[in-house]
């Protein structure tokens, strides 16, 4: 059954911002760590539109019940004055760290104040922790990493650092993008995996039972990642960075960059599609999944990107890709700005993060659906019928669909408002008789509503109605030829009013049928 519709038209490097801060002395990191060290191993809820209730929980790895974790990486102008933009809390949010000094160097530290400030707020805090020095004063190879040549200077103390706000968890992802540094002299593929292994049991020899570990590769297919994977054992949830890089304006910072413009579904998709394919093993496609970092370049040339439209559809995409998570949007200059933070960009991310989608929240109110045309009762005199809808969801809800149901098979749906359908009875194999016509709207957070139902009658040459089109028909419309004024009885099958070719043309497209 088909049906033709009316009417339809539709970054990066990791930032080296050395937090050049007073270093503070070890005891006086865990005064203020303990403080914190009350909170809960569970996020507290994010602050939620109004007259919404949020039911979602996390799982012991931190795996939401429904909808997704929300975060960001903020580093110029701060975390909580995005908040204030978009009208919510983040469920977590993104801190890179370098590797050096763990006991007396902020960027080394994990947390460090600024995360203990931001976590005491009940935000996850994703530590991001590079094998790197970003003053540049040293070099940590993954393979002197493995051999413990750091265990006692750096990988031990970063421990004690993350047991002592326990039970508080954190996400914590070593050396991400490891497959897209550029850098053969951190080592090869088996000495970054043989150092994440090894970071790994030092962790849990320590015991620090307050990780969730992520493992992030750039997400790039065209890489060899697969040589990276540390193991199924070693990993929690499967990161990955993916960007919309369109750079239409030919902006200097994002050369080399995408060439075609990619919605949100097509820049989430591959990676997590390669995933889901068994490219890491079978036991990778059930890990839940989280883009670590993700953005779109705000480009002024090209007319048709438009932020707002890109991040309002990020939720839809994060609804057909079920095992994502958690995302963090990359609020940062980086290779190729990324920024969120006014205009049209931060109208669509706003909407993004109130998404029933995103939030998990659901509300009371179901959309709302009817049929404005035809008129009840009307006579289908022919084979099609336009048939129009009106749909509406209840904000922050969207609707995602409308179908056409006749006699209660569905047999067209539209996704784009105006909500306008032919329907065609003969593709059908619906002949004469009275149809019974509904519409079903379906809103963003899995609500559906039906419309009251329309009657329709169809007569498709059947003019005496008796079941079929013969000779009978044709006496009766033969007797009223030429009438005005004349009635379906008399033979008028157009519903001109007047008995002639045209009445006699449909008589003949319908000649034998029978119901």
């Amino acid at each position: 059954m088909t049906s033709t519709k009316k009417i339809k038209s539709k970054k990066r490097m990791i930032v080296k911002n050395y937090i050049n801060l007073t270093s503070i002395s070890v005891s006086l990191l865990f005064a203020v760590v303990g403080v914190h060290a009350l909170l809960t191993s569970h996020a507290a809820p994010s602050t939620k539109p109004d007259g919404i209730t949020n039911t979602c929980s996390l799982s012991s790895l931190m795996v939401p019940s429904c909808g997704v974790l929300w975060g960001a990486y903020v580093p110029s102008y701060g975390l909580t004055t995005l908040e204030n933009s978009v009208g919510r809390q983040f469920d977590f949010f993104q801190e890179y760290h370098d590797f050096p000094s763990p006991t007396s160097n902020q960027s080394g530290m994990i947390p460090n104040t600024n995360d203990l400030a931001l976590m005491a707020g009940g935000r996850i805090l994703l530590a991001s922790w590079t094998n790197k020095d970003w003053t540049g004063a040293n070099t940590y190879t993954w393979a002197n990493i493995a051999s413990g040549s750091y265990d006692s200077t750096i990988i031990i103390p970063q421990t004690q650092n993350i047991k002592a706000i326990a039970p508080t968890k954190i996400f914590l992802s070593f050396a991400p993008e490891m497959d897209g540094s550029g850098d053969s002299s951190l080592g090869t593929a088996a000495d970054y995996v043989a150092a994440y292994q090894h970071i790994y049991n030092v962790f849990k020899a320590q015991g620090v039972t307050n990780v969730v570990w992520v493992w992030t590769p750039t997400g790039d297919t065209a890489h060899n990642i697969a040589s990276y994977y540390p193991g199924d054992s070693y990993v929690d949830w499967l990161g990955y960075d993916p960007y919309n890089f369109y750079n239409a304006d030919d902006d200097p910072a994002c050369s080399s960059k995408d060439t075609t413009w990619k919605n949100p579904f097509t820049t989430f998709s591959n990676y997590y599609d390669w995933v889901q394919s068994g490219n890491l093993g079978t036991g990778a496609e059930s890990k839940p999944m989280m883009l670590d970092e993700y953005g779109s370049h705000d480009d002024a040339g090209d007319p048709i990107s438009g932020d707002t439209n890109w991040y309002s559809q990020v939720p839809a995409a994060l609804a057909q890709l079920p095992n994502l998570h958690a995302l963090s949007q990359y609020d940062s200059a980086g290779s190729c700005p990324t920024y969120v933070n006014s205009g049209a960009d931060l109208a669509g991310f706003a909407a993004a993060g109130l998404n029933p989608i995103v939030t998990g929240q659901s509300s009371s109110n179901p959309p709302t659906t009817a049929i404005t045309s035809p008129a009840a009762s009307t006579v289908v005199q022919g084979h099609s019928v336009v048939i129009d809808a009106t749909a509406s969801a209840t904000s922050p809800a969207s609707i995602t669909k409308v179908e056409l149901l006749v006699n209660g098979n569905v047999e067209a749906t539209d996704t784009t408002s105006p909500y306008d359908f032919t329907w065609n009875s003969q593709t059908s194999g619906i002949k004469n008789g009275t149809i019974s016509v509904t519409t079903e709207a379906f809103d963003s957070t899995g609500l559906t509503t039906s419309s009251s139902i329309l009657s329709l009658k169809l007569d498709n040459g059947d003019i005496n109605g008796d079941g079929a089109v013969n000779i009978a028909d044709l006496s009766i419309l033969a007797a009223h030829w030429g009438d005005s004024g004349a009635t379906l009885s008399e033979g008028d099958l157009n519903g001109d009013g007047v008995i002639n070719i045209a009445d006699l043309s449909i008589l003949a497209t319908n000649w034998g049928d029978s119901d």
